[in-house]
């Protein structure tokens, strides 16, 4: 406690760069803000790379949210803490996530949910007193947080209880996305997710067909273009590709009211789950008629993915070193600091999937190859398209394997199918060129279809490969040579895990449980 106090006394405001957003839908202000040493319960990080989100977009085009620092997909160091921190210390790996886990009250307790209920959903501010970290260096106006995160930033300050441990060897750009599991890029996740749990059949929805070349990569096996469906709607084109009963599982990812709507229709009779996991930027109602649920079809809800973040994002590290979660194809461009306005743009237009933001921009990439400042690894997607694609499967068996998309995993059937239903174009969801004032310059954008045998993919394949070789290596030293498998095991898992996991499952060995829960 004395050496937390004094790491905490010691500390002294930072003055550095931030993406301040002052006016909602314009272009980010590069400014120097001045960032408060954190208080009792929260951690100041230096951020290494950060990268955007459409629950960004969102928020950065509602009115009365500003001036603030939007961002909640990063990766950093700690750098300073304030009182009563023990979960992390100075100079650890962390990411900062927007759903807070306390670890003691019933919620966080429970099984059944992943919302904490001790501490409040404050917008715009800390959770504990309602106050800001932030501040304009030149007038030290205050500045808004956002999603307790706050990541296009050098500096931020969060609560210890949206911070997570990782490996200091985890590739940052691979941690920056699980930072965010489920949001932005939910639904790549989500094909990845049904594929893990068996799914034989998946079919995505989206406006754009540029994207059905990386959506095959990850396991969907159909696609639908609304644009495309003879005047059909996309629950009846749904429907007939499954036998005319519809789909088991039916995800929407955009937080569209009419595509929600059109999701749950999507799905069957009888057993039918619409899982809904777009932030919606209005409050439109959800047009189902109450007969219709009756015959035994329901709809949820499902925030970062249903999954624990102190519990699931090393799991899901861990997944990712053993090859079972693909995360490099979500990365479509790379760029640095002063280039967010440019990738706002390409998110917003469709044209990326994942763009890592790194603070430094002359980064050494995770391969080990300099990152140049605006590189980009683009599909040509069709401007005004920026919608996430949907997803339609059928399986046939569920293995007991966690989906990370979906909360309760109990249920199962005998013919299971996953869709997931994507955008209409609609006016909860305008064309991003009529509200997007972010301008690119296209000349420093190469284009590169997924299929394409050009040069440029030569460089990445090599990159690919470099990631993946040090991937094993990493798993190699963590394991060590000439261990007894058991001792490799247990090793592995020391470098990838909290402490106290590794105390619970050796108190589980020696009184006879082990595997048991955590």
């Amino acid at each position: 406690m004395e050496q937390t106090n004094a790491a905490a006394a010691s500390a002294k405001p930072i003055r550095c760069r931030a993406a301040v957003s002052r006016v909602a839908g314009q272009p980010l202000e590069m400014e120097e803000v001045e960032v408060a040493p954190p208080r009792a319960h929260e951690v100041r990080i230096k951020i290494l790379c950060t990268s955007i989100c459409h629950t960004d977009i969102t928020f950065w085009r509602m009115e009365g949210l500003h001036p603030s620092i939007f961002g909640h997909e990063a990766v950093g160091v700690v750098e300073s803490v304030g009182e009563h921190v023990r979960e992390v210390a100075v100079g650890d790996t962390v990411v900062p996530v927007f759903t807070a886990q306390c670890s003691e009250c019933p919620d966080c307790l429970s099984d059944r949910s992943n919302i904490c209920s001790k501490l409040p959903d404050v917008h715009g501010f800390m959770p504990r007193d309602g106050t800001t970290r932030f501040s304009s260096a030149s007038t030290g106006e205050p500045i808004r947080h956002f999603l307790s995160v706050s990541s296009f930033v050098e500096y931020t300050v969060v609560d210890v209880t949206h911070v997570v441990k990782l490996d200091a060897s985890f590739p940052p750009a691979m941690a920056c996305l699980l930072s965010c599991i489920g949001a932005a890029w939910k639904v790549a996740a989500v094909a990845q997710g049904a594929r893990m749990r068996g799914a034989t059949r998946i079919i995505g929805v989206d406006l754009n067909p540029d994207k059905f070349d990386v959506g095959k990569r990850l396991g969907i096996t159909d696609f639908i273009n609304p644009n495309d469906t003879g005047g059909k709607t996309v629950s009846e084109v749904i429907k007939e590709m499954t036998g005319g009963g519809g789909a088991d599982y039916c995800f929407e990812c955009i937080g569209s009211a009419s595509v929600m709507a059109e999701a749950f229709q999507s799905s069957r009779m009888g057993w039918g789950k619409t899982i809904l996991l777009g932030v919606i930027g209005s409050m439109a109602p959800i047009g189902i008629p109450p007969q219709d649920l009756l015959p035994g079809r329901s709809v949820i809800g499902s925030l970062f993915g249903g999954i624990k973040p102190k519990n699931d994002i090393p799991m899901l590290a861990q997944k990712y070193l053993y090859k079972e979660l693909e995360l490099e194809e979500f990365i479509t461009h790379e760029m640095g600091f002063e280039e967010i306005n440019r990738a706002f743009e390409l998110l917003a237009q469709g044209k990326s999937l994942r763009c890592i933001i790194w603070m430094d921009g002359a980064k050494v990439t995770d391969n080990g190859d300099s990152l140049p400042e605006a590189r980009s690894r683009e599909a040509p997607m069709a401007a005004g398209e920026g919608k996430a694609p949907t997803l339609a499967a059928e399986e046939h068996s569920l293995p007991p394997h966690e989906v990370p998309v979906e909360n309760s995993s109990s249920e199962k059937s005998s013919d299971n199918s996953v869709a997931e239903v994507v955008p209409e174009k609609d006016a909860e969801t305008p064309a991003a060129q009529d509200t997007t004032s972010v301008v690119e310059d296209k000349s420093e954008t190469p284009e590169m279809t997924a299929s394409s045998e050009k040069p440029e993919e030569e460089g990445m394949l090599l990159q690919r490969k470099a990631m993946r070789l040090k991937r094993k290596q990493l798993m190699r030293t963590a394991k060590g040579e000439g261990a007894p498998e058991c001792e490799k095991f247990a090793k592995y898992y020391r470098s990838l895990c909290p402490s106290e996991w590794i105390e619970r499952w050796n108190e589980q060995r020696e009184n006879g449980t082990f595997p048991g829960r955590l």
